[in-house]
C-alpha cells in the first residue's frame, strides 16, 4: 500500500495512487475527486482503478478516511454511512449535506517545492480544503484550475492543471508553472527569500 502522508487529503491520496499505477491519461480519469470544473467534495469517491489497488483489503482506507473526516469536521456520527460514500459515490441515506462542494481544488506552490524536495513528490494538504490561504507561507493558495498560465497563456482541462500544479511545469509549454505570479499573490513576508526559491 502506498505511504499516506501526514495532513494529506484523501483526494491527495487518491491522485498518488492513480499517478503511481499510470491511470492518469484524462480528465476522465480524475472522476470522484476533482470535477471537470475543478470543483470538488470535502470527501472524494473511489473510483474502480482506486478500489482495484485496494481489493485485499479495503477495510485498511478506513483509519485514512477517519483521519481525513476528523480535519475536515465531518460529523464522526455517520462514519459508516461517509465511508459507504467514499467507496461507492452513494450519499446513504440522501444525506447530500455530509459531502459538501469546495470552491475549487488548491494549493500553495512554495509548500508543493518543498515538499518535492523533501519527499520527491508533492502532495495536498487536508487544510487547504477548507481555506485559501497558506498559514505556513502566507500566501494566497493557487486554483489548479480556471486561469490562463503567465507562461504561454494556456487554458488547461482540469487534468493538465492538476499535474502541471502537481509538477510545477506548465503542460503546454514545459516552463515553470508556479512562476512570477506567486510574488504578486503575496500578502506579507520576505519576497526577496521566495524569490530565491522560484529563482525569479
Amino acid at each position: 500500500m502506498i505511504n499516506y502522508k501526514d495532513n494529506e487529503s484523501l483526494h491527495s491520496y487518491f491522485l498518488r495512487i492513480l499517478q503511481l499505477n499510470g491511470e492518469i491519461s484524462n480528465s476522465l480519469a480524475l472522476k470522484g475527486i476533482v470535477g471537470i470544473n475543478g470543483r470538488i467534495k470535502l470527501l472524494p469517491v473511489a473510483n474502480n482503478a482506486i478500489k482495484r489497488q485496494f481489493e485485499v483489503d479495503i477495510s485498511c482506507l478506513y483509519p485514512i478516511i477517519k483521519e481525513h473526516m476528523i480535519s475536515q469536521k465531518l460529523a464522526m456520527i455517520y462514519f459508516d454511512e461517509l465511508v459507504e460514500y467514499v467507496l461507492s459515490g452513494i450519499n446513504v441515506s440522501d444525506k447530500k449535506f455530509l459531502t459538501p462542494v469546495v470552491d475549487s481544488f488548491l494549493y500553495c506552490p512554495i509548500c508543493f517545492q518543498e515538499q518535492i524536495n523533501r519527499d520527491g513528490f508533492a502532495w495536498f494538504k487536508r487544510e487547504w480544503l477548507l481555506s485559501k490561504y497558506c498559514i505556513e507561507h502566507k500566501l494566497l493558495l493557487f486554483h489548479v484550475y480556471g486561469k490562463k498560465t503567465s507562461c504561454c497563456s494556456a487554458s488547461f482541462n482540469i487534468y493538465e492543471g492538476v499535474l502541471s500544479a502537481l509538477s510545477g511545469k506548465c503542460f503546454t509549454c514545459r516552463e515553470n508553472y508556479w512562476g512570477s505570479d506567486c510574488i504578486q499573490l503575496l500578502s506579507y513576508g520576505d519576497k526577496t527569500s521566495i524569490r530565491k526559491k522560484f529563482n525569479l
